[in-house]
């Protein structure tokens, strides 16, 4: 009897464990993760709920030049080749350099609806312009919601 209660606990572990290996397999483009082009760094966070979300960095080369952040929300689609991004929502905060950027002193934001653009999917990864979007284990996105918050206790 014991013997048979330790098959079932063993075969229930080895399935489990194979579904989970499935299902990363399977959804390998639900997680965060980033991309960097010219100084610019976008960092995607693409749920299971078909919503996503973009913080966009742009650091320029000298200290002193302006610099921006922008926050991206909206759904997506799974195509078979492609995900189709559906943005609902953009705000970009500018700041006068990056010594602002740093202590999060912005001088104006901007809200805007940008066009739909696709992520492609090739060989279990996430690619733009032909670059591979690089998984990230840890970290966290801001919503334009939580940064509204953020600014406002301080």
């Amino acid at each position: 009897m014991l013997q048979k209660v330790v098959i079932i606990i063993i075969a229930m572990v080895v399935v489990g464990l194979v579904i989970v290996a499935y299902q990363k397999k399977k959804y390998f483009y639900i997680g965060t993760f980033i991309y960097n082009k010219n100084g610019n760094n976008f960092v995607y966070n693409i749920s299971q709920t078909g919503h996503y979300l973009l913080n966009k960095t742009m650091i320029p080369e000298s200290p002193k030049d302006k610099a921006f952040f922008k926050i991206e929300e909206g759904t997506y689609q799974k195509k078979t080749t492609f995900l189709q991004i559906k943005p609902e929502k953009q705000v970009c905060y500018f700041y006068k350099d990056v010594r602002a950027l740093v202590k999060n002193n912005y001088y104006k934001h901007e809200s805007s609806k940008p066009e739909k653009y696709k992520l492609s999917l090739q060989n279990h990864g996430l690619f733009v312009n032909n670059q591979r979007l690089k998984r990230v284990r840890k970290g966290k996105l801001i919503s334009v919601k939580q940064f509204a918050n953020f600014k406002n206790k301080n």
